[in-house]
């Protein structure tokens, strides 16, 4: 506090003071919230302000058990601000496992490798059961130590992650250049589905770094000479995609005119989240405590399409039994919104889409009496706006698309859901699919589009929040002209 002013350093004591009494009384005017969660807001904003001092001095009038706690979250404020070297000094005084894992951290962000291990080695002794949790941080280590297959050794007893997706790449270019062709293709293969599951389980926070080294690995890896079940995989992913480019762009190329009967029953259930929520005095909440909700809706859906015109309406027929014949009718549903369903299987397989994916063979199987290729579609490009991705279930016989399963991490809300996951303290459970059980002219339309958005706890109960089934039954057709000569709207011409 050089070069203070009187009145400037009054202003930090009242300050401090103030603060103190937040961090000490305000617990008990707020159970929902955690101590050592209060004591990371406040140090946040703090931070923000630049005002380091006054958070230091919070922490240091505190005693026991909260001092350490505040440590803990102004250890991280400074280190997530880049300020490893104090970051360090206050995760040594917190003195929990977790800040000694914390202090690893540290040393690997300043690129003290050797001291990181060292410490390692120090905290097993200390405490063994944290060993779990090193041996990500050692295989980075050794990583960037250039010690490449200890590193391996490593990330192999930890989960998928970039550095040991980025150790499987450097240790495949290096047999390569030893000319070790084996030992290159396995450790591409791992390296390929390392920078998969990253993509599939975190993509709208890493699409932008991992979609490259993907790409990079998947062409290195292919040049090797495959597996004779490989190249039998690889004929069968050839034709499939081919086969459904092809009815992809039939679908683009038609004409349709039909009706049918759109059945919706969608649940939103807060109770739980009420629960937390009321715990909070109304002055602190910033949102409203909303009941249990299900509502059902029955429309007449119709949908036309003419050459590059696409016109879907809807009459709402009943909303929760009563009577309404409302013509064109809004889509009423409150937890999520949908169109054009049928277009769905574009947007992953058409050509131009096509070459913007990584497809897989996930296997063979049956779907309602029909042989099926079941593919799994990974994002190869970047892009600004939300492109949902999965699994996608293709017939053998015509390659028309039956079902589609998309990934919960591509759905552009997804960080959403994981932040309300955190703050109920359960895992995110999401189910969303849609079906294409009618079929007319070879063309399949959509009969089903269901979306569930679920966490279970700790004790495995399972909390629905939202659920959307969506039935759509009892088409009429009036045109299903699949290869249509594009004229002026009103005067369809069939081949």
């Amino acid at each position: 506090m050089k070069n203070r002013k009187p009145y400037q350093n009054s202003v930090v004591l009242f300050l401090v003071i103030g603060i103190l009494f937040l961090l000490v009384l305000f617990p008990m005017h707020s159970p929902g919230k955690s101590q050592k969660g209060r004591f990371k807001a406040i140090i946040d904003l703090l931070f923000q302000q630049k005002r380091y001092d006054a958070a230091e001095a919070c922490c240091r009038r505190l005693l026991g058990k909260p001092q350490k706690q505040c440590y803990r979250c102004l250890g991280d404020a400074f280190f997530n601000i880049g300020d490893y070297k104090k970051a360090g000094e206050y995760y040594r005084k917190c003195e929990y496992t977790e800040g000694h894992l914390r202090i690893i951290d540290v040393y690997l962000q300043m690129k003290a490798y050797e001291r990181a291990l060292a410490y390692c080695e120090k905290l097993q002794l200390i405490s063994p059961e944290a060993y779990g949790q090193m041996v990500h941080r050692m295989g980075i280590a050794h990583f960037g130590l250039g010690n490449y297959e200890k590193a391996v050794e490593y990330f192999e007893e930890a989960m998928p992650s970039a550095p040991r997706a980025a150790a499987y790449e450097r240790l495949a270019e290096i047999y390569h250049q030893k000319d070790n062709k084996t030992s290159a293709k396995i450790y591409y293969n791992k390296a390929v589905r390392d920078y998969e599951f990253l993509l599939k389980h975190f993509f709208y926070e890493w699409k932008n770094e991992y979609i490259t080294p993907l790409r990079r690995c998947i062409a290195r890896r292919d040049q090797y000479e495959k597996t004779a079940g490989e190249k039998e995989k690889q004929v069968l992913l050839n034709r499939v995609l081919q086969g459904v480019g092809k009815y992809c762009q039939k679908m683009k190329n038609s004409a349709f005119h039909f009706f049918c009967q759109e059945e919706i029953v969608e649940l939103i259930d807060f109770s739980v989240e009420a629960a937390h929520i009321e715990k909070i005095p109304k002055e602190y909440r910033g949102i409203e405590v909303l009941p249990w909700i299900k509502n059902t809706y029955l429309y007449e859906y119709q949908l036309i399409k003419e050459g590059k015109e696409i016109n879907e309406t809807r009459t709402l027929i009943k909303q929760n039994s009563f009577k309404k014949n409302q013509a064109d009718a809004p889509l009423l549903t409150r937890g999520h919104k949908y169109e054009k369903l049928i277009f769905g299987p574009l947007a992953l397989l058409s050509e131009f889409w096509q070459y913007r994916f990584y497809f897989n063979v996930l296997r063979e199987e049956k779907l309602w009496g029909e042989d099926t290729a079941v593919i799994e579609a990974i994002p190869l490009h970047l892009y600004a706006q939300n492109h949902l991705f999965g699994s996608i279930w293709i017939s053998k016989n015509d390659f028309t698309v039956l079902k589609i399963q998309w990934n919960p991490r591509s759905i552009g809300r997804s960080h959403q859901i994981e932040k309300k996951a955190r703050a109920l303290d359960a895992a995110p459970n999401i189910t969303f699919f849609a079906e294409f059980r009618e079929k007319k002219r070879g063309i399949r339309f959509p009969s089903r589009y269901y979306l569930e958005e679920a966490y279970i706890n700790k004790k495995g109960k399972k909390y629905v929040r939202l659920r959307q089934d969506v039935t759509l039954k009892d088409y009429m057709f009036f045109v299903v002209a699949s290869e249509v000569v594009e004229t002026k709207p009103g005067t369809l011409k069939r081949r």
